[in-house]
């Protein structure tokens, strides 16, 4: 999305969790900065609090969501990752960590806190990912790298790990500066450079569904 353009719940797209054969997916759409961030959090934070109890595992779907407010995406999550440092953004002279308790976000994007509190990090979770998933939806699929329950499926990302800075200009433009790298929780640093998943596939629903259950036996 547009840096300069606020996120409203009616340019906005809401999360949507759905449930069917022991899994839940998550879908997390693009987000612009502004209002409907919290909406957005709790959204997705109560549909897995609603259906991972009695689920086996679950599936987020960051296929051709194109980045924006990280805050609100990671808190929409939080339930599936464990608190503490899930990742950072590095530059030449400071590490900022993005950190998590409960549900509240910090470091990353807007802080966020979704409304829908729960943990449910005993259980394995599928990432999709494409060529569109890219910048804060990268930064997302980075906060569960390294996790012995968590396998990315699909397609390399668009390679925009970074964090940027936009600068209004006089003429309405925007400048956008690319200030830090991102860094997993392995230690592993994305400089402008695609996360390739675990499983490269053209289905990556299916056998992010089949891995899942095969977890759950």
């Amino acid at each position: 999305p547009e840096d300069n353009i606020s996120g409203t719940k009616d340019n906005t797209e809401l999360p949507k969790v759905t449930a069917a054969d022991g899994i839940v997916t998550a879908k997390l759409p693009s987000l612009a900065s502004g209002p409907v961030g919290q909406e957005y959090a709790d959204t997705a934070a109560k549909g897995l609090l609603d259906n991972m109890p009695k689920s086996c595992g679950a599936i987020i779907d960051l296929r051709d969501n194109d980045g924006g407010d990280m805050g609100p995406m990671l808190a929409g999550v939080s339930s599936l990752l464990p608190d503490g440092t899930v990742m950072q953004f590095k530059n030449r002279y400071t590490t900022t960590d993005v950190k998590i308790d409960g549900s509240s976000v910090t470091g990353g994007g807007t802080n966020t806190t979704a409304a829908s509190k729960g943990k449910f990090t005993n259980k394995p979770v599928a990432i999709l990912t494409n060529k569109d998933t890219a910048s804060s939806a990268e930064a997302t699929v980075l906060s569960f790298r390294g996790l012995s329950n968590a396998r990315t499926f699909g397609q390399p990302t668009a390679g925009f790990t970074s964090a940027n800075v936009p600068i209004e200009m006089p003429d309405g433009a925007s400048l956008v500066i690319t200030m830090a790298k991102d860094v997993a929780r392995t230690g592993e640093e994305f400089a402008e450079e695609p996360i390739n998943p675990d499983v490269t596939t053209d289905k990556p629903a299916e056998e992010a569904a089949a891995w899942l259950k095969q977890q759950c036996r």
